[in-house]
């Protein structure tokens, strides 16, 4: 019944022009989310936190590359590139605002160093605080 309730306050919220309506949660650690049939790395972003994210790939020399972007309460998964993968690399995520959080690392949620094989997944599950946030590493 709640569902349907929320289900018809979106559709008439959508109906009228509402650009804002707010996101509920997505679910929590531990949930198996499904995988396709390829080998590549990837990492999946749970976004529970206030606002948009960026997502990037820091690779072994420190080169920063654009994975993409989250909205507030989504889920996306970013298949890692082979170039990346190949060597260890860490997944770094950045709110977007303020705009100079790229600028200062404290801002990320950030993994170690990760050396993935390609059946291999990282979750990142950003949480409202992002100092709560969970980091997963699963295998196929």
């Amino acid at each position: 019944m709640k569902t349907l309730i929320r289900m018809a306050l979106m559709t008439s919220l959508a109906a009228f022009g509402a650009t804002s309506v707010e996101a509920a949660d997505v679910t929590g650690p531990g949930e198996k989310l499904a995988r396709g049939n390829d080998l590549t790395p990837a990492v999946r972003v749970v976004n529970n936190y206030g606002d948009m994210v960026r997502v990037y790939a820091e690779d072994s020399e420190g080169n920063m590359h654009k994975l993409g972007r989250v909205a507030r309460g989504d889920l996306v998964k970013f298949d890692i590139p082979e170039a990346i993968a190949s060597s260890p690399f860490r997944i770094k995520v950045y709110p977007s605002q303020p705009a100079w959080s790229l600028q200062i690392d404290d801002y990320a949620v950030k993994t170690n160093p990760l050396n993935l094989q390609g059946d291999t997944d990282v979750t990142v599950w950003l949480e409202p605080d992002l100092t709560r946030s969970i980091v997963e590493v699963s295998r196929g």
